[in-house]
């Protein structure tokens, strides 16, 4: 009798091990993004380092924040995200800094049907777009991980518009091919971002899986709804004439 107590005990640890050891996967969550930019850096990259600029740029930066702090909640459930904005960190933003520059921003991606939706703010007027989900084709890093939002990520990278430098952490323990913005197509969720030539990163802070307010992931599109490559042709064009100090911008809108 003893000895089948023993077993017994033994086969219930077996299972608590088990399910320890079992890794747990989430399908659906509310994430809160903190997304920060350097705007001096963004401002010194409109401009060559010519003498005749040199002092009118730094008294420019003497009097504006070096950096711009905003947030960003991705939702996501049932294969299908969005992502926007949130609130502006009032101690860190630059003097044009305000909500509304910022809480036209939308993002939602249909992982089920391959569609997206973007509803953008630019220079104060809103652009709304649609889109397939493009394939991104990123090269993974399996040598660098890091931890974020308490989740073991791994690298990757990525080119965008040509030239733009896109690194990533994400997780396989978080069930979606999703990202903040528009970015997609690891296996599984990005919870860290960085753009070298945009000056800006993307950290997830918190990952909430309680009670996640799935009616809030509906499409921003309306019957006034673009392309995304027709706009993304005529704003190409644009940074083509006027110069470099307006691409960032640019990416910043379709990215």
């Amino acid at each position: 009798m003893m000895k089948k107590i023993f077993l017994a005990i033994q086969f219930l640890l077996l299972l608590q091990c088990a399910s320890i050891a079992q890794p747990i996967f989430i399908d659906k969550a509310q994430i809160e993004f903190e997304v920060k930019s350097n705007n001096h850096k963004s401002f010194d990259s409109w401009f060559s380092n010519s003498e005749s600029e040199s002092s009118w740029q730094e008294n420019y930066k003497s009097n504006v924040s070096k950096y711009t702090v905003t947030y960003y909640d991705y939702l996501f459930s049932n294969n299908k995200s969005i992502y926007s904005f949130t609130k502006l960190d009032e101690k860190n933003k630059s003097q044009w800094d305000n909500d509304i520059n910022y809480e036209g921003n939308i993002w939602y991606l249909d992982h089920n049907t391959g569609t997206a939706a973007y509803k953008r703010n630019f220079w104060g007027d809103d652009f709304n777009f649609t889109d397939s989900i493009k394939d991104i084709s990123w090269k993974l890093v399996p040598t660098e991980s890091r931890i974020i939002a308490g989740f073991n990520c791994r690298k990757a990278y990525t080119v965008l518009f040509d030239s733009v430098y896109v690194f990533a952490f994400y997780t396989d323990e978080i069930n979606i091919s999703g990202g903040p913005c528009g970015l997609h197509g690891l296996p599984g969720m990005i919870l860290g971002v960085t753009v070298p030539r945009m000056f800006s990163s993307w950290i997830a802070t918190k990952v909430n899986i309680i009670n996640v307010d799935e009616k809030k992931i509906v499409s921003p599109a309306d019957k006034k709804s673009k392309n995304r490559e027709e706009i993304l042709k005529k704003f190409m064009k644009k940074a083509s004439e006027d110069g470099r100090w307006i691409q960032p911008s640019i990416w910043n809108l379709f990215l």
